[in-house]
């Protein structure tokens, strides 16, 4: 592993840790998640009528931002297809 890789691995873990009660999640991270590719996040389960609505923050140029989801509330719409144990 170079030292450039090394630096940022160490980076990554000593980011502050936020708490999956309150953290947002982009569709990259919904997608790691769900195991399956951000494209299918933003294309398919985004417009579900039962997953979470998004968070858009205002942008610099005055439009909406990309979405963002709530982390316990993409949790909690996942669960809630968990099969029954038979």
């Amino acid at each position: 592993m170079e030292l450039a890789e090394t630096l940022e691995a160490l980076l990554t873990l000593l980011q502050p840790h936020i708490p999956v009660t309150v953290d947002l999640w982009d569709a990259k991270m919904v997608a790691a998640y769900l195991k399956v590719a951000p494209r299918r996040v933003t294309e398919y389960y985004a417009r579900l009528d039962n997953f979470p609505a998004p968070i858009r923050l205002p942008s610099a140029s005055g439009g909406r931002g990309h979405p963002r989801w709530k982390a316990m509330e993409v949790i909690s719409w996942a669960e809630q297809y968990r099969e029954r144990s038979r």
